[in-house]
């Protein structure tokens, strides 16, 4: 899954507890990995994680690793910028977001450092992430996998909000 709909969710996640921060960033964080269980789609990282090494590539030496590395940035901005624009409504439910939103998307910034180090505990995280993530991917089908992606966010942050609006957990 890319990082847009893990950010939102995330963040839909965390605001179901506004007053235990710490709580929502453990169930944010935790909701990565049922997103994953998902059937969805990724873009395309290629010329950051060449098959034939299966670590990072050096960056300044490689113009599609930057083009990749801007593009998994601005998924990462569109995510965030989403879910400020429908959860906060003043600086706590902001900071409540922002935590959600981190621990949404940061299984898939521990399995970048995975990449570049490949030492405990990060094979360990790694491990854990490749049993979450959904196989088949529907890489082949990005239409699909979008529409899916699309519909669990939706479902997430409808169901966030009704359960906001019911009673404050």
């Amino acid at each position: 899954m890319i990082l847009t709909p893990h950010a939102i969710i995330g963040a839909a996640v965390a605001n179901i507890f506004p007053n235990n921060p710490e709580l929502g960033f453990a169930l944010a964080y935790f909701s990565h990995y049922a997103m994953d269980a998902v059937p969805h789609n990724h873009y395309k990282i290629g010329n950051l994680i060449p098959k034939k090494s299966d670590t990072f590539v050096s960056v300044l030496n490689n113009l599609g690793a930057i083009y990749h590395l801007f593009l998994i940035g601005l998924d990462f901005l569109i995510g965030t910028i989403i879910a400020i624009l429908i959860f906060s409504r003043d600086w706590h439910s902001l900071f409540i977001t922002l935590v959600g939103v981190l621990g949404g998307v940061l299984p898939d910034f521990l399995q970048a450092v995975y990449f570049k180090f490949k030492k405990e505990p990060f094979i360990t995280l790694q491990k854990i992430h490749k049993f979450f993530e959904h196989k088949p991917d529907l890489d082949d089908r990005p239409i699909l996998g979008s529409v899916i992606q699309i519909s669990v966010v939706v479902i997430v942050v409808i169901a966030s909000i009704l359960i906001s609006l019911h009673g404050k957990v």
